[in-house]
């Protein structure tokens, strides 16, 4: 059963997880324990910056399966890896980023569970790093979970 998906450009509920896909390290594949989720995971698209309003995209965990999210993506897209976060700890990022619901127009399976980080593009260049490092380190500490060690199964 699938969790109750909130209204546009409401605030995701802080107790819930989200995850973005991104590229796996080049030596994943021959450590599989050892994964680093570098801040360019984290950099927004053309089409993430022109949004309403600007958001990374990401899918909330239990409304959106990782498959259901990587069938999003162009075909055969390198971004396998699931970066998991919490959505109460990215607001305590900062104040200037937040985790909305972002519906989007699109029948297809796991649509309901898009999401999408905003605030990451305020500020400097500097700042807009700092903040995306800091997203990866919480995908990294989150990665430490055995069970959160993975690539999308297609």
């Amino acid at each position: 059963m699938r969790m109750p998906i909130g209204n546009h450009l409401d605030p995701v509920d802080s107790s819930l997880y989200i995850f973005r896909l991104a590229r796996p390290s080049k030596d994943f594949e021959e450590k599989k324990s050892t994964l680093t989720i570098d801040f360019g995971a984290f950099e927004m698209s053309s089409a993430d910056k022109e949004g309403t309003p600007p958001h990374l995209s990401v899918w909330v965990e239990g409304c959106t399966t990782p498959s259901e999210a990587y069938a999003f993506l162009k075909p055969e897209s390198p971004n396998k890896i699931i970066c998991w976060s919490n959505v109460g700890d990215i607001r305590n990022i900062s104040n200037l980023v937040d985790v909305l619901w972002i519906n989007i127009q699109n029948s297809q399976t796991g649509a309901e569970g898009h999401a999408g980080i905003t605030g990451l593009n305020q500020g400097n260049k500097l700042l807009r790093k700092d903040l995306r490092s800091k997203l990866a380190d919480m995908a990294n500490a989150n990665a430490t979970d055995s069970s959160r060690i993975h690539m999308v199964e297609i």
